[in-house]
C-alpha cells in the first residue's frame, strides 16, 4: 500500500513513482490480462425473474386504497385558459414478473377509451361551473387598519 507523504522522509519522496504513473501501469496491465474480462453491461430487456425478457401487461395502481376509472374529465387548458374536456387514464405498462414500470398508457391507447358522448360533456359543463365558481368565490380583499399590534385597553 501506498504510504502518505507526510509519513515518509523528504529525500524519500521521488524514489515512489506519482499516483498517475501508478493508476496507467495497472491499467496497462489488466488490459495485457487476457483472463480478466471486463464488465459486461446491464441488459435492461432482461428479467430475472423470468429468466428473459420482460412480459409487459396492462395495469391500473390503487391510488389511496381505490382503483381510479379512467374517463373523460375537465382538463384546464393553457392556451385556451379554460377547462376543456379532456381523457384521463390511469393505466400503466409493468413487467408481471418483476412489476418493473416501463411506460403510462394516454388517449386512445386505453382499453376504456370511447369517444365523447352529450351526456358525459353536460356532467363535464356541470364540474366546469363548479370549478370558475370556486375560483371566482375567493375570501375578500381585506380592507382597513391591519396593524399586528393588540390595541391597548388604556388607550
Amino acid at each position: 500500500m501506498r504510504q502518505g507523504r507526510h509519513s515518509r522522509r523528504k529525500f524519500d519522496w521521488g524514489t515512489e513513482p506519482s499516483r498517475s504513473a501508478e493508476r496507467s501501469a495497472v491499467v496497462v496491465a489488466e488490459e495485457r490480462d487476457p483472463s480478466k474480462r471486463s464488465p459486461g453491461r446491464k441488459d435492461k430487456a432482461y428479467c430475472k425473474p423470468a429468466h428473459g425478457p420482460h412480459l409487459p401487461v396492462l395495469v391500473v395502481p390503487p391510488v389511496g386504497g381505490k382503483t381510479p376509472a379512467c374517463g373523460w374529465r375537465p382538463s384546464w387548458s393553457p392556451r385556451e385558459r379554460e377547462w376543456e374536456p379532456g381523457w384521463t387514464c390511469f393505466h400503466q405498462q409493468e413487467c408481471t414478473t418483476c412489476g418493473k414500470y416501463f411506460r403510462r398508457i394516454g388517449g386512445e391507447e386505453c382499453p376504456d377509451w370511447h369517444p365523447l358522448t352529450a351526456e358525459e360533456v353536460r356532467e363535464i359543463d356541470a364540474r366546469n361551473s363548479v370549478l370558475v365558481e370556486r375560483r371566482i368565490r375567493r375570501k375578500p380583499v381585506i380592507t382597513g387598519p391591519q396593524g399586528y399590534r393588540r390595541k391597548s385597553e388604556n388607550r
